[in-house]
């Protein structure tokens, strides 16, 4: 029987680059899989040849994954358009999965804003800060719903090491 973490390892050994593939010294790795309700953190002592990993820490896992950024965002909305005359519960959740969908793909930073559509391409409004249909958020604001699950990972990851014999020297991510 294999763990989640130890797939996921196996998994990314299989993909090394050919240097990484070829190297004997044991590494510290960590892996970050960040689902829909948590975000589960794995480390290990990895070689790549022969392939062997040894869990070094106790798995982590944290109530931080993408619904609970979501949630925010949604509570964000709701903030921003209360009032607004397609503000009621169904356009709210409409306007959230587009966040979802689209606009939480591409926070870059705290420097750029986003948009998020609420309306047609022609729709603008200045007291809700919609110009041709989308709602701007600043770099800010997005990237605060993310701050909550950000500072677990870490966390987390300042936990583990604690137990850990070898320092971390690779990360992996990966989203369910």
């Amino acid at each position: 029987m294999l763990t989640e973490g130890e797939a996921n390892l196996h998994f990314y050994v299989a993909n090394l680059s050919p240097d990484m593939a070829n190297d004997a010294t044991p590494q510290g790795v960590v892996i970050i899989d960040a689902g829909s309700e948590t975000v589960d953190l794995s480390m290990f002592s990895m070689t790549s040849n022969p392939v062997s990993g040894e869990e070094i820490a106790p798995p982590e896992c944290r109530l931080q994954g993408l619904v609970f950024v979501t949630r925010r965002a949604q509570a964000l909305l709701e903030k921003k358009l209360g009032g607004w005359g397609r503000s009621g519960e169904d356009n709210i959740a409409e306007f959230t999965r587009e966040f979802e969908q689209s606009t939480m793909l591409i926070i870059k930073s705290d420097q750029e804003p986003v948009y998020v559509r609420v309306a047609g391409r022609r729709y603008a409004n200045a007291k809700y800060n919609i110009t041709s249909g989308k709602l701007k958020l600043s770099g800010e604001e997005a990237t605060a719903l993310f701050k909550e699950s950000i500072e677990a990972i870490i966390k987390a990851f300042e936990e583990q090491q604690e137990y850990a014999a070898i320092p971390i020297s690779v990360c992996f991510t990966s989203r369910e």
